[in-house]
Formats: C-alpha cells, sequence, structure tokens
C-alpha cells in the first residue's frame, strides 16, 4: 500500500542524501519498502513508466490490462478493453500523459488517453511480429522494435501512416528502445548481442558488438547521453560511451543466473548518475549502482518475485514490477537500500503510528550476503574509469566494434483503428 506522509508518497524510512550510497556499506542499510497487489489475480505486471504528473503505469500481460498507481490518495486502478488476450508487454508515455504500449500477441500498438478516458488500437494486417519495446519522440512519433522480424517501425499517429526500417536478415532478437536527447533511437539485440542506434535523420544504423554473448535486454540513456544496458544471459550491467566505444561493466547482485531486465537511471544531488535495475532470476534483487564510485547494493525480494519492469520518479522513488507475485512495489532511493518484505522477518523495526496504521509496511535490517559492497573503484561519468568490482572480483573493459549500414524503410497504411473507451477496476488499501 502507499499512502501520503511526509511528503514521500508513503515510503517512510531514514531520509538520508543519495550520496550516501557512495559511502554506506550495504549490508546495515535499512528501507522501507510497499507493493501493491494488481486488483486482477495473477495478472503478471511487467513494464512500468512514470507519467509527466508522478502517476506511475505498469502492463499487466497475463491480465489483458493497463494499470496505475495514485500514490495520494492509495488507489490502484486498472483499464481492460474488448480486444481479448492482446499481451500488453512495453509502455511508454509522451509528454501529454498519453500512455502507448504494445500489444505482443495482437500485433498492434494501443494508446490510451487518462484524461478524456478514451483507448485507441492501431492495426496494420501483419502477424507475427514479436512486439518488445517501444518509445515516443518529441514529435510525436511512436517508435516499436519487433522481436521476430529484426525491424523497427514507426508510426505516426496524426498521419495514420507507419514505416518499417530494417538493414539486415539476420536474426536480431530486438527488444527494448529509448530515444537520446539527439532523437536517435537506441535498442537491444539479444540475439546478435548488439546495441543499435538507429538515426533517422540520415536513416542509418549503427552496431555496437562484441565477440562474447551477453544477451543485452534492458537499455537506458543517462544524463551524459550514455548508453546503460542489462545483459540477460552474462547477469552484468554495462554501461557504454558511444563516441569510443569504450564498455564497462558491473556484476549485477544475483550474479550471472540473476537474468536482469529493465535498467533506469537518475542523477542524484551530488551530480553522480544512480543506476537502477529488476533482477528477474536467482534470488531476486533490484540492483542500484553508483556509477562515480562502482557502489552497488541490492534490495532482496522474494525468489519468486521475476522482477521486470523499474522506473524511477522525480521524487528519487524507484517502482518495479513484480511479475511472478502480480504486484507493483516501491521504495525511496534517499534511503540507502538494503530491504526485506513479508514473510519470516528477521527484526521488525518500530515504525511511526501512519506507517502502522496499513499495516503492509516492513522495516527490516537483513544481511546483504553478496559482499561487502564498498565497490572502491573510481567507475566515474566520463566513461573511461575503472568502476572496480569489489564484490565479484572481476570487472571487465571492453572495446566495441562498431559497424554501419543504412537503414531501408518501407511506408505502410495503418488500415484498422478502433476507439473505445475502456472499463475500470480499483482498489484501495488502508
Amino acid at each position: 500500500m502507499y499512502r501520503q506522509g511526509r511528503g514521500r508518497l508513503g515510503l517512510v524510512g531514514t531520509v538520508l542524501s543519495i550520496m550516501a550510497l557512495a559511502a554506506a556499506p550495504a549490508a546495515h542499510a535499512i528501507v522501507t519498502i510497499g507493493s501493491i497487489s494488481t486488483p486482477t489475480p495473477n495478472s503478471r505486471p511487467t513494464a512500468t513508466a512514470v507519467a509527466p504528473n508522478g502517476t506511475v503505469w505498469f502492463t499487466e500481460e497475463a491480465g489483458n490490462r493497463l494499470g496505475y498507481i495514485d500514490a495520494a490518495s492509495g488507489f490502484i486502478h486498472e483499464y481492460h478493453w474488448t480486444t481479448a488476450n492482446v499481451k500488453p508487454n512495453a509502455l511508454a508515455i509522451d509528454g501529454s500523459g498519453r500512455i502507448w504500449f504494445t500489444e505482443a500477441n495482437a500485433d498492434r500498438i494501443g494508446m490510451y488517453n487518462p484524461s478524456i478516458n478514451y483507448l485507441v488500437e492501431y492495426g496494420w494486417g501483419d502477424t507475427g511480429l514479436g512486439l518488445s519495446g517501444i518509445e515516443v519522440t518529441a514529435d510525436g512519433k511512436v517508435w516499436f522494435t519487433m522481436s521476430n522480424r529484426s525491424q523497427i517501425g514507426v508510426l505516426d499517429p496524426s498521419r495514420l501512416t507507419l514505416s518499417y526500417y530494417y538493414w539486415t536478415s539476420q536474426s536480431l532478437g530486438l527488444q527494448r528502445i529509448k530515444k537520446d536527447a539527439y532523437g536517435r533511437l537506441w535498442f537491444t539485440e539479444n540475439t546478435a548481442n548488439r546495441i543499435g542506434v538507429l538515426d533517422p535523420y540520415w536513416s542509418y544504423v549503427y552496431d555496437y558488438f562484441w565477440t562474447d554473448y551477453t544477451g543485452p535486454w534492458g537499455i537506458t540513456v543517462d544524463a551524459n547521453q550514455y548508453l546503460w544496458f542489462t545483459e540477460n544471459q552474462s547477469g552484468f550491467i554495462s554501461r557504454l560511451n558511444p563516441n569510443t566505444g569504450l564498455t564497462n561493466d558491473w556484476a549485477a547482485i544475483g550474479g550471472s543466473s540473476s537474468a536482469p531486465r529493465d535498467i533506469a537511471a537518475t542523477r542524484n544531488p551530488s551530480g553522480q548518475t544512480i543506476v537502477v535495475w529488476a533482477e528477474s532470476g536467482g534470488p531476486g534483487n533490484i540492483g542500484v549502482l553508483n556509477a562515480a564510485t562502482g557502489t552497488k547494493m541490492g534490495v532482496p525480494l522474494s525468489p519468486s518475485s521475476e522482477a521486470t519492469g523499474v522506473a524511477i520518479d522525480a521524487q528519487q522513488n524507484v517502482w518495479f514490477t513484480e511479475t511472478g507475485l502480480s504486484q507493483v512495489s516501491g521504495f525511496a532511493l534517499a534511503s540507502t537500500s538494503i530491504a526485506r518484505r513479508g514473510g519470516s522477518l528477521t527484526r521488525e523495526l518500530a515504525l511511526g503510528p501512519a506507517a502502522h496504521s496499513s499495516g503492509r509496511f516492513h522495516i527490516v535490517r537483513v544481511q546483504n550476503g553478496h559482499g561487502n559492497g564498498n565497490g572502491n573503484g573510481n567507475g566515474n561519468d566520463n566513461g573511461h574509469g575503472n568502476g572496480k568490482d569489489e564484490d565479484k572480483g572481476k570487472f571487465r573493459d571492453r572495446q566495441a566494434k562498431i559497424e554501419k549500414k543504412e537503414a531501408k524503410h518501407k511506408d505502410l497504411r495503418v488500415t484498422d483503428v478502433q476507439e473505445y473507451q475502456p472499463e475500470k477496476k480499483s482498489k484501495k488499501y488502508r
């Protein structure tokens, strides 16, 4: 449950500067972590994103729904629509607060406008696309990846047109896609073991690739325009300097079996880059890294959590989906963060009356179990730090090879547009 309190979205805890991430050992940190179960059981929420007004949205892949959390009121809402089994699995939010999402099983792009409670689905007759990632650029165009086609599509809702970009017949296994400050689209090629960037102005694709197989999956762009991505197969978190091709890697909290998925980045008050990612395999963790110091720490979750999506709001709260438990959870980044929820608590600390009123928050002191977490490498934000990883005793610097290809495109017409108002289901926690 999320209840409003102390201006921290109900995430009550010891409020420390995010600088503490660089200095405090992770093994004795305390955090308050809250969770909300979706109103629809076994809905398997996956992706999550934060709207301009602070509302936290998420997709429910098995529940055939969109959901959002209104942290101020304590309500969680779901929307569902007439098309059955569309399998929404990725979402992005534009500057107007409209929610764009992929319908992987229906081969459509959906848009929900919360201000008028209206949902639109765009289809064009193709099947078996494997929709897997989505992003909206400043010009209103909607970009999406297709894992089964090894192509990138761009929908122009204002003109009802669609273009496909393609540059190879190789199976790439495209997953997530993210824009940078220059209007370029960065994406992960999970099967081909590459990071790609599409420059729409020049119609070129640049591929960054390595000799080892790592399975890139989630991707984000930090304020320095460096790329951060998760290596789903090898269990590493990587930073790519696009100007030099130099890649710095940190082992995920759960190691090689952690299967990290989505990733997000922010800046702390000192201007340091803080990176957060979800680990869907192994013991279950949300990982946090201070890139300026190399310091890591983990927020332990249930082994059945299967964390997938992760997002950071403007108040430095981390929100993530626990697909295996069908719940959405969050904690304040400003509290150094090692936590455990529910189950057998090693030691429950005293909470204030406001937190006790819900009966759903726990603050617990736990041992990290993943090393000392002091990560004393410099790993600075210029893309050239050594970022020594004390936890695993292993760190890799790799130089990516860069390949340039001309992207071809074909223009299509959106052939099917269905518009209707979805039904809403709500639930409140007290």
